[in-house]
């Protein structure tokens, strides 16, 4: 369904930012594509396109005055944008799942360079496992579509909201975005000195929000800074995505406990998967405290 209060016919005398004004418009256009096919690709984009967002509001929030119809406005539309990333986590969860379920169908890198190949029982149960995950993606989906449109009247006005508190308090320019991801930067190193198994799913959480913001600035450490950002957080998201469906295919196989069985394959992925993302993310950390690119 495609609103007939798209963002992109709303009138000013004052007018967004482009920035703001394309991030905004391009959120509403995706969940609009969104709303008529759950696709993969598009579950994704939209994912990705709120987070930004709520990454930038946050840090526009900080400079605003408390109690104003702009801070309302803001709030409200992070509150709006956290109750759709729930409904499409399911989705992105499955998607991910599946993907990696599919790529252990053929000789897969494993250890210290060698190769793992699944045994027959282990393809059984690849295909049990991505049997049950169509079938719960499905769901997800259609459930996905009924919070679209239970909740489409209040997304519109939320953005609308948004939009007018943006342009009568713009946001300031890319570099105090920037700044302020060097400082959550800086900060990230001195509470997470030394990460591991344990604490490597928080810190990614919070280095999201640095790469949003950093991905906003067009100097060269601004560009360092995202650039190491996104290989941190894809080392770190590989290791997740095979932490979590070792968790789920635990649960979801009845008779789990063969050597040569998918879970065994998936904690030999998960445990190469931490070690390749513990690695990245210390040297690029390194990095980035060595060239100046996470101070203040």
């Amino acid at each position: 369904m495609r609103s007939d209060s798209n963002l992109s016919s709303t009138k000013s005398d004052a007018p967004l930012q482009p920035e703001w004004r394309r991030q905004v418009e391009d959120w509403h256009e995706l969940l609009d594509r969104c709303s008529r096919k759950a696709s993969r690709k598009q579950v994704h984009k939209l994912r990705i396109a709120t987070l930004r967002l709520q990454a930038a509001l946050e840090n526009w929030l900080e400079g605003q005055r408390p109690d104003t119809d702009g801070m309302r406005a803001a709030k409200s539309w992070k509150k709006h944008g956290t109750r759709l990333r729930r409904a499409l986590e399911p989705l992105r969860e499955a998607d991910a799942y599946l993907q990696r379920l599919g790529s252990l169908q053929e000789a897969a890198p494993g250890p210290h360079g060698c190769m793992l190949q699944c045994s027959r029982i282990c393809l059984r149960e690849i295909e049990e496992m991505e049997s049950r995950l169509k079938r719960r993606r499905k769901t997800a989906a259609a459930e996905l579509c009924v919070e679209i449109e239970d909740h489409r009247k209040r997304l519109d006005r939320c953005s609308r909201e948004l939009e007018k508190a943006l342009e009568q308090h713009p946001a300031g320019g890319g570099g105090s975005a920037v700044a302020a991801a060097r400082q959550l930067f800086a900060r990230l190193a001195g509470e997470f000195p030394e990460l591991n198994g344990g604490n490597l799913h928080a810190y990614r959480k919070r280095l999201k929000k640095v790469r949003y913001l950093a991905e906003t600035g067009t100097d060269p450490e601004a560009m360092r800074l995202a650039a190491s950002s996104r290989k941190m957080l894809n080392a770190a998201g590989d290791w997740h995505d095979w932490h979590v469906l070792a968790k789920a295919a635990d649960r979801m196989l009845p008779n789990h406990g063969e050597e040569d069985g998918l879970v065994s394959l998936l904690r030999t992925m998960e445990e190469d998967a931490l070690r390749r993302a513990l690695e990245i993310c210390q040297r690029h950390a390194a990095r980035l405290a060595k060239s100046g690119g996470a101070a203040a």
